[in-house]
């Protein structure tokens, strides 16, 4: 077993190639430097990439009972105080063991569009500038919604700025021009994972989302990209939108520690 301090470590990238829509997040953090990894460059993967955000854990999809029990007993002993974004077999290991569980996140991707239902009015563009103020609300709605806990506003418009700057930031606007929903774009190779899709709460179940994420979707598989995204897997409303798209389940994010209470969206 290895442990690296501050340093980026690729070598474990191939191990994730089957599994890399449900980590896909790991795959991006172990491109550069992290807080600490452990590693046999196997079976196994823990990499905290800094406070306060979880440790990812990865093992195989074949991993048996044993290895279930030393990838946990790594956890406990190499990153005391953390939580945890491990798959489904590990996350039921550690509930069993007495670990809390905040939430549980399904991995999706998409290979095909469905046809499209019922298209909203209007049409989806990447933001400006001139929506940071909106889209910074919008993100920080977006947190407490989700569970991620408050961001003071001048964070949340930081944030809006940074991705609208990278021109990652998209949005629905109706047919009069009125913002009604956004999604951001990360790529990685020949992959992308759509994140912050969000719709106002006035806005809501007028089919903006789902437009805003089929138009996205189609864009980047005509560029040959394979779209994919993490829904809250008790959101029953997010996950509908995802699969009406065509996204199909890939794999479970459980998020893990001690003192963890289940956050529970309605849905």
């Amino acid at each position: 077993m290895e442990i690296l301090q501050k340093t980026a470590d690729a070598r474990d990238l191939p191990l994730l190639r089957d599994d890399l829509c449900t980590f896909s997040m790991l795959h991006k953090i172990l491109s550069q430097p992290c807080e600490k990894t452990v590693t046999d460059h196997a079976r196994v993967i823990l990499c905290h990439s800094a406070a306060p955000f979880p440790v990812w854990v990865w093992l195989p999809q074949d991993a048996d009972g044993d290895e279930l029990a030393r990838a946990y007993r790594l956890m406990r002993g190499g990153f005391p105080g953390c939580t945890f974004n491990v798959g489904r077999a590990l996350g039921e290991y550690a509930e069993k063991q007495g670990m809390g569980v905040s939430m549980r996140m399904n991995a999706y991707a998409c290979d095909a569009l469905r046809p499209q239902g019922r298209r909203a009015a209007g049409h989806f563009c990447v933001a400006s500038m001139a929506d940071a103020p909106l889209v910074g609300e919008w993100i920080g709605r977006f947190r407490v919604e989700c569970g991620l806990g408050e961001l003071y506003a001048e964070g949340c418009r930081s944030e809006a700025e940074r991705i609208i700057g990278d021109k990652r930031l998209f949005l629905w606007k109706d047919a009069e021009g009125t913002p009604r929903a956004m999604c951001s774009v990360r790529e990685d190779g020949d992959a992308a994972t759509l994140a912050l899709v969000y719709t106002e709460e006035n806005s809501r179940r007028r089919g903006y989302a789902a437009s805003l994420v089929w138009g996205v979707t189609q864009a980047l598989l005509a560029q040959r990209i394979r779209p994919m995204l993490y829904a809250d897997a008790d959101y029953a409303a997010s996950n509908a939108c995802y699969l009406s798209v065509g996204y199909a389940p890939q794999g479970e994010i459980w998020t893990v520690g001690d003192g963890l209470t289940p956050f529970r969206k309605q849905s």
